[in-house]
């Protein structure tokens, strides 16, 4: 069996942390929505959050702003 060469085992290592941050914005981003307390008056930015719930990559991003 060949020895790993250190850049998969850092490449492994950053998918993962990515993994996670993206998870953690995507997870932030729901917190903020649930957080809206006056439906009626919706912003720009609160209806890309609402968008961003299904489509996980943009409520990751969206989530750490």
């Amino acid at each position: 069996m060949k020895k790993q060469s250190n850049a998969y085992i850092y490449l492994g290592i950053f998918a993962i942390a990515l993994a996670i941050a993206a998870g953690a914005g995507w997870i932030m981003n729901i917190v903020e929505i649930v957080g809206i307390e006056n439906w009626n008056d919706l912003g720009g930015m609160e209806i890309v959050r609402i968008i961003g719930v299904p489509l996980a990559p943009l409520g990751a991003v969206l989530g750490w702003f």
